[in-house]
């Protein structure tokens, strides 16, 4: 080849090269890929996140994400998302590769980037500024009790479940086949046992803590020995005692049903007090028992109207006297 053909195919060469080498890195780093474009491909990455997932601390299938949103079009681009949300301090720590999810890599977002998010949607609620949901429903009123009129306690906000779900879902007339025995405290039955009340208590990051009563399966010999203890003459606490959570709750879903927990009833001086969930070995139940959570995500549906409280204004405590 002499020198003029050479420089004829490096010209040649370049021409093509370089168009092409410009498209390829197009290709691996996607339409869009720079500063801007994957600041805002964070940003949308991160407000969804924040969104669907349920508690803080929670794994997340960031592959499966990734595959039905535009966020990240390349390997090469979802590197540097990642590594501006971990910069953020939305991300603990930058994805791990995970072979057992669907998109091979998974992460947590971090509790203070998750608890920063909901408190501010409950605040916008609460002040009827709720940019970040324009379809949800107005926050109900402070409804009234029954015996005297006056708007219910948002400062000590409690909830009493009807019935445990596996006799919430019968008919009527099954429900009066199986129920032998039903109060506010005590559900006994011909086939599923013996249910008492419970309150679990949930921490609010405003300060409050929810009063949930929910219902607690007891086995035969247990439920024995926990009437025993409660009519008994004996003046120290009843408990602890195993049962079985007989209720699912919102946000957690049915993951906690069945959940095993552990109750006891502290006595004063006129008996003993309705029984408190103590704790479980099941991790999500625990954490509700443990961990603040934000007043948006548990105080929903029929509880919402607890989150009218004003922690500088807090309404006058309701009581009977």
């Amino acid at each position: 080849m002499t020198a003029t053909e050479l420089l004829i195919a490096v010209v040649i060469g370049t021409a093509i090269g370089i168009p092409l080498g410009l498209w390829l890195k197009r290709r691996l780093q996607g339409v869009g890929s720079g500063p801007e474009a994957n600041r805002a491909f964070a940003d949308g990455l991160c407000r969804e996140l924040l969104e669907r997932t349920a508690y803080p601390g929670e794994w997340i299938d960031l592959g499966a994400y990734l595959a039905e949103q535009p966020y990240a079009r390349s390997r090469l681009q979802r590197l540097a998302i990642f590594s501006l949300l971990h910069r953020d301090g939305t991300l603990d720590e930058l994805p791990v590769p995970d072979s057992v999810v669907k998109g091979g890599v998974s992460a947590r977002l971090s509790e203070r980037a998750w608890l920063d998010h909901h408190e501010a949607r409950a605040a916008g609620r609460r002040s009827g500024d709720d940019t970040g949901d324009p379809g949800a429903p107005a926050q109900p009123a402070v409804p009234t009790c029954r015996c005297c009129d006056e708007p219910l306690d948002t400062s000590e906000p409690a909830f009493n479940l009807v019935l445990p779900d596996p006799l919430a879902e019968l008919t009527e007339a099954e429900r009066e086949r199986t129920i032998t025995f039903h109060s506010e405290q005590t559900v006994l039955t011909r086939t599923l046992g013996g249910f008492v009340r419970a309150l679990l208590a949930v921490p609010l990051t405003d300060g409050r803590t929810v009063s949930l009563g929910v219902w607690v399966s007891l086995e035969a010999d247990t439920y024995t020995q926990f009437a025993d203890a409660v009519h008994g003459p004996d003046d120290t606490a009843a408990g602890p005692f195993e049962g079985r959570l007989a209720n699912a709750l919102d946000p957690w879903g049915e993951g906690i049903l069945a959940a095993p927990v552990s109750i006891s009833s502290p006595r004063r001086p006129e008996g003993l007090r309705t029984p408190r969930i103590l704790d479980s070995p099941v991790p999500v139940v625990a954490g509700i028992l443990r961990k603040p959570w934000p007043p948006a995500e548990i105080l929903t549906g029929e509880r919402a109207w607890a989150l009218a409280y004003d922690p500088e204004n807090p309404p006058k405590p309701h009581a009977h006297h």
